[in-house]
């Protein structure tokens, strides 16, 4: 049962980072990087090139002009040091949480889920090894 709970708060886990990469639109990570980086070279080779490592929301590239992509850009670059905030105070408040949880159990509950664990990971890297090894040969 205490595996079956730590699956349950990990897919809650998973949901909570959805949830903030959805707020931040379809590129949070790279907004975010982006918004750090110093700004290139101005021009209009430098704004082709800055375009090609950003992304509009699903579906925006086809509605929105070029005045409009600017403006949402700076919005993304306005809210990407916000998020990443907020996604450390998450990132935060999950360990908190995981290692109370993690209190509740005995040393023999925990050596028992630690063994659970590796398996589990063990089996994972077992599934990656022929998916990698198909894509290689493409």
């Amino acid at each position: 049962m205490g595996v079956r709970v730590l699956t349950k708060w990990a897919k809650a886990t998973a949901i909570a980072a959805a949830i903030v990469a959805a707020a931040m639109g379809s590129s949070a990570l790279g907004q975010a990087k982006k918004a750090a980086a110093p700004k290139a070279a101005k021009g209009a080779e430098a704004d082709k090139e800055a375009r090609k490592t950003r992304r509009l929301p699903p579906l925006y590239n086809q509605v929105v002009d070029d005045k409009q992509r600017d403006a949402i850009y700076a919005i993304q670059d306005e809210s990407a040091p916000k998020i990443e905030a907020l996604k450390q105070q998450l990132v935060a408040v999950i360990k908190q949480r995981d290692e109370k949880i993690a209190g509740v159990l005995t040393a023999a509950q925990r050596k028992k889920l630690d063994e659970l664990q590796a398996e589990a990971k063990k089996q994972r890297d077992a599934k990656k090894e022929p998916a990698e090894a198909a894509g290689k040969k493409k």
